[in-house]
């Protein structure tokens, strides 16, 4: 099975962890990241540094509404080139995402 990347934060700092969280079946899991997605952009402000590193974790997870609502705001409030930030601690480096990623091809 493959690898998901899952976010793991506190209030203080945000960290991502290539794991592969299993459901009750035994099947690779999202809801963890769904889960913290929704509770830790509900309660933090949303900031530039925020989007671009969540862009990739919700890009790979097939997060669609995460996704949405990370590019919108890095459409609405960026005033540069949209590049994802790599999240602390992301260590594949032949990983990134394309302007076609953002925008579609």
């Amino acid at each position: 099975m493959g690898q998901k990347i899952v976010v793991l934060a506190n209030r203080s700092n945000l960290a991502i962890k290539v794991i592969t969280p299993k459901d009750e079946r035994g099947k690779p899991s999202v809801v963890i990241f769904k889960r913290w997605y929704q509770k830790y952009t509900g309660t933090q402000e949303m900031n530039g540094f925020l989007a671009s590193t969540l862009a990739l974790p919700c890009a790979f997870i097939d997060l669609a509404e995460g996704f949405g609502e990370v590019t919108k705001w890095l459409a609405y409030n960026n005033g540069d080139h949209i590049r994802e930030q790599r999240p602390p601690g992301f260590k594949w480096k032949h990983l990134h995402m394309s302007p076609p990623d953002f925008v579609g091809r």
